[in-house]
């Protein structure tokens, strides 16, 4: 490419993940230098973003300095907006004198295989961009062209989420897991295995930070889980545990990350595991169940991967029923027992404060600075 010029279709303020990404790729860009046009689909979110974010990104709304070139066009969505997208963009870009050099898919997908409506959209463009080897094996493996696939990580704004020097000081060792609800997110696994690794009298505090597009009542849902889990027996006490619902912004979220002494996830499945990079990032060690996406990154020297037992399960019914989109996708097994030892052993550590460094020091790598030189390389 003679020029650093493109196009980027994506959800530019949007929450979603798809929605972080198109941002942080872009401002990972824009400081290499790029020229960017972004086509912005999904939902304006700007009130929870900040503002010197926001001001970076203001220029990517001016499609004249690429009037007349042909540059390369980027799709930051998922494979069932990606066919019927693509010919509207094309006669967008004509109207603005804008050619398509060529035609590139940034995506991911959780589950074991992409849905099978996916693979011919990513066939027919002329590059697919994922963000670990999970997905460059299950793109593959569902049919997607191996030549087309480039492992492109996400980034990672390094110079925001940064360790506290002087962290608040609580009682009890704090444990966050923040996540949009949804059956995906194994909210029962780790409340099972939360009950089961501590007592109510042990110093140990579990921070939920969620919150519900479908409108889910949280909190009613947690307390009938922890009935019928556990109040059968007559168990009627619990381990502390601190539910935040609804959505913060940037700079809440910043401090909810620094004020945990340890992070979980227990998401079953994901494409990349953005919250637990965060939280790295912030010097906070994590623990994630050791499959998917987040293996990229998250290893034994650096925080506490949850081991699998080598075989895969369908995805929770419930799951399917609201999205069939995991009709027939599978998962990694993971055992509560396995969680609550992992946990347990996280807690007690003695060099947990060593993990928390090396944490940090794998964060940089997925820098905006250090990813834009990836994507960099590849576009020219």
């Amino acid at each position: 490419m003679s020029s650093r010029s493109l196009v980027w279709v994506g959800p530019l303020y949007d929450q979603s993940g798809y929605g972080y990404v198109t941002r942080n790729y872009l401002r990972a860009l824009l400081r290499s230098g790029f020229q960017i046009y972004c086509i912005p689909v999904a939902a304006d979110h700007r009130s929870f973003l900040r503002e010197e974010e926001i001001a970076e990104l203001t220029q990517v709304h001016d499609w004249q300095p690429l009037s007349g070139k042909t540059v390369p066009v980027v799709f930051n969505v998922d494979g069932t907006m990606l066919t019927p997208l693509r010919q509207s963009v094309r006669d967008h870009l004509a109207t603005l004198s804008i050619v398509p050099q060529r035609e590139i898919a940034v995506s991911i997908f959780e589950t074991h295989r992409i849905p099978e409506t996916w693979v011919s959209a990513f066939n027919r463009l002329d590059e697919v961009w994922v963000p670990s080897q999970f997905n460059r094996e299950t793109f593959t493996a569902s049919g997607v062209s191996p030549e087309k696939i480039r492992v492109v990580p996400y980034a990672i704004d390094t110079e925001f989420f940064t360790p506290d020097q002087a962290p608040p000081p609580h009682n009890a060792l704090r444990i966050l897991y923040v996540f949009e609800f949804g059956f995906r997110k194994g909210v029962d696994l780790l409340l099972d295995s939360y009950c089961q690794a501590f007592s109510p009298t042990d110093p140990v505090e579990l921070v939920l930070k969620t919150w519900s597009r479908a409108g889910v009542n949280v909190l009613q849902y947690m307390q009938s889980y922890l009935f019928y889990r556990f109040g059968v027996m007559g168990r009627t006490q619990y381990p502390t545990i601190q539910l935040m619902n609804g959505p913060i912004g940037q700079q809440e979220l910043l401090q909810l990350y620094r004020s945990a002494d340890l992070y979980i996830s227990t998401d079953r499945a994901n494409g990349w595991g953005m919250p637990v990079m965060e939280s790295m990032a912030c010097g906070v060690p994590s623990m994630a169940i050791d499959w998917s996406g987040g293996t990229e990154f998250l290893n034994a020297n650096n925080g506490y991967p949850i081991p699998v037992d080598g075989s895969l399960e369908a995805c929770d019914a419930r799951l399917v029923e609201q999205n069939d989109i995991y009709r027939g996708q599978k998962w990694a097994t993971v055992e509560p027992r396995t969680v609550v030892d992992v946990m347990r052993s996280a807690v007690n550590d003695p060099a947990r404060g060593l993990k928390s460094v090396k944490a940090r020091q794998t964060s940089l790598q997925y820098s905006l600075s250090a990813v834009g030189d990836i994507v960099k390389s590849i576009l020219e």
